[in-house]
């Protein structure tokens, strides 16, 4: 049993491919695979309501923010374990250890 599938943006186009492909395969068959009981089992029909298979908007949306959550998480670990500035006096104090004499404080903007 072998099952056709065509994708096209023309669901006429679509049918007529599918079925054509199907009488070529009755055809061509028997004399390459030495088989003769071959025959097709329903012939592509166009169906009154059409719905496209893809794309599939909400799913991708989502999709795309499940990956985009991840993505921005996973930045964020390797922005923080990458950085290796000194924030406050204390890791200052640990790393040369030595006492902290002053610091410069940020000054409010006017």
């Amino acid at each position: 049993m072998m099952n056709i599938s065509v994708r096209n943006e023309d669901p006429v186009v679509v049918t007529q491919m599918a079925n054509t492909l199907a009488d070529v395969f009755i055809q061509k068959i028997p004399s390459l695979l030495a088989v003769e009981n071959v025959q097709i089992l329903s012939k592509s029909e166009l169906q009154k309501n059409l719905k496209p298979v893809s794309p599939n908007v909400p799913l991708n949306f989502i999709i795309g923010a499940i990956l985009g959550f991840i993505f921005g998480i996973f930045i964020i670990f390797i922005k923080q374990f990458v950085d290796q500035r000194f924030k406050t006096e204390k890791e200052v104090e640990d790393f040369l250890q030595l006492p902290v004499l002053g610091t410069i404080h940020k000054m409010k903007q006017k």
